[in-house]
C-alpha cells in the first residue's frame, strides 16, 4: 500500500494494516502528473524491499524520489513549503510586500535558480571559489538577524487571512480567469520549463 498522504505518518497507518512491512508513503507534488518529485517516506515497519522497489518502480516511471531517513510531518518538499509559506503570509500581513509582490520575487527571483539548484548548491555557489566553507563562515552570519526577525507562530493569523484574501483579489494575473484556465495555463508553463 502506497499512500500519498502529505500529513499523515506511515507508522500511524501501519497500526491499522496486517502487512505494514508493504505499506510506505509516495508523496507527489502538484499537479503530479507533471512534477517529478516524490517523497518516499516509510514507516518504522516497512521493510527495506518495500523502500526499494518503490523507489525502483518511482524512478522507472521518471519520477525523481528521495527516501527521507526518519519520519518528520510534511517530509521534506512540504516541510520546505510550509517555512516559506509562513514567512510569505508573514511578510504580506506585516504590509512588507503584496500577495502579488511576494509571488513576483519568487518567480522572478528565487524560483529561477530553484527550477535547477537546491538551497544547499545556491549557497556554494555563493560562497566564490571557496564555496559552501566560505559561504558558511563569511556569508552566513547576515542570516542570523533574518532568523531572528522571523515569525514563529504555528497557524496562520486572521489579519494575515484576510489580507492574503484582499491580495489574491487584486492578483492581476487572476483578473478574468476562471479556475480551470489556470490550471491549464500552469501546467503549459511547467511542461515548457521541464523541457
Amino acid at each position: 500500500i502506497a499512500s500519498s498522504t502529505s500529513a499523515l505518518l506511515m507508522s500511524e497507518i501501519q497500526k491499522a494494516v496486517k502487512r505494514p512491512e508493504r505499506c510506505v508513503i509516495v508523496h507527489p507534488v502538484n499537479p503530479a502528473h507533471i512534477v517529478p518529485f516524490v517523497d518516499i517516506v516509510p514507516g518504522l515497519n516497512t521493510s527495506k524491499e518495500t523502500v526499494n522497489l518503490t523507489y525502483e518502480f518511482m524512478s522507472n516511471l521518471g519520477k525523481t524520489a528521495v527516501i527521507c531517513k526518519k519520519e518528520v510531518p510534511g517530509f521534506v518538499v512540504n516541510r520546505l513549503q510550509a517555512a516559506l509559506y509562513r514567512e510569505a503570509f508573514d511578510l504580506v500581513d506585516k504590509g512588507v510586500a503584496t500577495v502579488e509582490d511576494v509571488d513576483k520575487a519568487i518567480t522572478a527571483g528565487l524560483g529561477l535558480r530553484w527550477a535547477f539548484m537546491g538551497p544547499f548548491l545556491v549557497m556554494h555557489l555563493g560562497g566564490g571559489e571557496k564555496g559552501i566553507e566560505y559561504w558558511l563562515t563569511q556569508l552566513s552570519n547576515s542570516y542570523k538577524t533574518r532568523w531572528e526577525s522571523m515569525t514563529t507562530w504555528s497557524s496562520i493569523p486572521e489579519s494575515a487571512r484576510k489580507k492574503t484574501v484582499e491580495g489574491i483579489r487584486s492578483y492581476e494575473l487572476l483578473r478574468g480567469r476562471q479556475y480551470s484556465d489556470l490550471v491549464k495555463w500552469r501546467d503549459e508553463k511547467l511542461v515548457k520549463l521541464l523541457r
